[in-house]
């Protein structure tokens, strides 16, 4: 997925098919589909009916596929947040938050 991400070109997008039938307790629900999209701004998550998209620049986009990575040594149920904080100049203030996670 990650590599995917980074060989877009503005104006492109990368759709990936999701579990949306998973549990992921505790939280509320996973989505069928991400689509990223490179597009001018800092990135950019939202919800679409049954997809996440996420759209940002080409450089932003680098930075949010180093979420999309794990270590050669990571076990399952390993993740990344990827949220706002006051301040972030990478991430946009109405960006709904994400995770990442690692599975066998």
């Amino acid at each position: 997925m990650a590599t995917a991400v980074k060989q877009l070109i503005p104006g492109e997008t990368a759709s990936f098919d999701g579990d949306s039938g998973r549990d992921v307790s505790p939280w509320d629900r996973s989505l069928a589909r991400l689509a990223v999209a490179a597009q001018d701004g800092p990135v950019c998550a939202t919800v679409v009916d049954d997809a996440v998209v996420i759209t940002g620049s080409r450089s932003m986009l680098d930075v949010l596929t180093s979420y999309m990575e794990f270590p050669e040594d990571a076990h399952s149920g390993y993740h990344h947040h990827h949220e706002y904080f006051e301040g972030d100049q990478y991430i946009d203030p109405k960006s709904v938050p994400l995770i990442f996670t690692m599975e066998e």
